[in-house]
């Protein structure tokens, strides 16, 4: 039997960021999302902690954001706790590169504005497009009059045949704020659980 201790050359090119949900039972809450950028971060560790490799995330041709004393990388780690009542209400974040920014607002506008359950708001289709990408990218589930509206709009669509975790990896947490109760939720899309005790 052979054990591969090293990623394939497709999955190093990966991004390898995880993100964790919690809250105890006196109410306090943590979103955490943690990025190495690809599958060994920068090759170094410290005390037992892989460093990651952040600083790819400078530019290394504008000035504006160069790296130099004072400046900070860009970023699209969203980590977020949404309170009502000033009270958690939802601790949400994913894993996704680029993506992050848009699923973490989807997740939370199934929650806030159409009501969904955790588990419903985690396996709702999801959809991307950014500036320069020549796609608006459609989850499996968005109904087809809407791919063809947007189709005729003009939208070059990309659409995928299954959930994909292209869209994220979300871990989220509902805190019902008439009971107390927690309701977790790991996305269906990638490896990850929900525990409560």
């Amino acid at each position: 039997m052979t054990v591969r201790l090293f990623p394939s050359e497709e999955e190093f090119d990966g991004g390898h960021t995880t993100h964790l949900s919690v809250i105890d039972k006196d109410g306090n809450a943590v979103s955490l999302t943690q990025t190495l950028g690809t599958f060994f971060g920068s090759g170094k560790t410290y005390a037992g902690v892989l460093l990651n490799c952040g600083m790819s995330n400078y530019s290394s041709t504008a000035d504006i954001n160069v790296v130099k004393p004072g400046m900070r990388p860009r970023s699209s780690i969203s980590p977020t706790i949404v309170l009502k009542n000033k009270k958690p209400y939802m601790v949400v974040g994913s894993p996704g590169a680029g993506r992050i920014i848009s699923t973490v607002i989807e997740l939370i506008v199934n929650a806030i504005d159409f009501g969904m359950n955790a588990e419903q708001i985690n396996s709702a289709p999801r959809f991307y497009c950014q500036k320069w990408d020549k796609y608006l990218h459609l989850e499996y589930g968005i109904k087809p009059e809407v791919q063809d509206k947007l189709t005729l709009m003009g939208h070059n669509v990309k659409k995928y045949e299954t959930p994909d975790l292209f869209f994220g990896g979300a871990q989220l947490i509902l805190v019902d704020q008439k009971t107390g109760l927690f309701f977790g939720s790991a996305d269906p899309r990638r490896g990850g659980v929900a525990i409560g005790y």
